[in-house]
């Protein structure tokens, strides 16, 4: 009987120290998610103007006319994101494979060449967008949407990805198939930090889905998913 009591007191006090060690887990698993940031990219409408003359070629990637996209980054978590890097990931050689062919389909003469880092385009005046800086995006922080008190940041899209889309759009509807199809998907990582200094990572797939195109104007919405 002393033996049995002796068991039952070592059962009993492993199974104490088991729920101990589970109360511990569970308060440490709260506390993480007290601080834990998340960060998603906000379903934007867009309006793009095609390229279609060449002095706006020309201006591109002048101020007078800079084909930004922009949607809002928000951190819908609890605790800041700091240290947030955003790399964009994008076959930019099979998208200009892909518009140049729709170039000439529709009789266009534009020509779209990459080299070198630098997207260039022939048409009157000869336009140049440097993809290599636009592949990066650095933020020193984004705070909980709760606490915001201004508008949330702003997150470009590569102008060389928009210039090609824009391009391979204007290029569609001016072709007989009108096929705006066949385009690649850019892709996007975030990479950011959270308070306690553990590292988190995000990979999500951005589609801009036209919803009017005409020779005037590009309506589209801009959505991310997870990849």
């Amino acid at each position: 009987m002393a033996e049995f009591i002796s068991i039952g007191t070592i059962i009993a006090a492993w199974l104490s120290a088991v729920a101990a060690l589970f109360v511990v887990w569970q308060n440490r698993k709260q506390w993480t998610a007290s601080y834990r940031p998340e960060l998603v990219l906000v379903r934007t409408s867009v309006s793009l103007e095609p390229f279609e003359k060449p002095e706006e070629l020309a201006q591109a990637a002048d101020d007078k006319y800079n084909p930004q996209v922009k949607i809002p980054i928000v951190n819908i978590g609890l605790g800041p994101a700091k240290d947030l890097k955003v790399s964009w990931i994008f076959p930019i050689s099979q998208a200009v494979s892909s518009v140049n062919c729709a170039a000439q389909d529709s009789l266009g003469h534009a020509c779209y060449e990459f080299e070198n880092g630098w997207l260039l385009k022939n048409s009157g005046k000869r336009m140049r967008i440097q993809w290599k800086v636009d592949k990066e995006a650095v933020f020193d922080y984004i705070l909980p949407v709760a606490t915001l008190q201004t508008p949330p940041d702003q997150l470009r899209l590569p102008m060389a990805y928009i210039a090609l889309l824009t391009g391979h759009y204007h290029f569609a509807l001016k072709s007989q198939s009108c096929d705006t199809s066949g385009f690649p998907n850019l892709e996007c990582q975030l990479k950011y930090l959270d308070i306690g200094g553990r590292k988190h990572s995000v990979n999500l797939v951005i589609a801009v889905d036209p919803v009017v195109i005409s020779s005037l104007e590009i309506k589209a919405v801009v959505q991310s998913s997870l990849r």
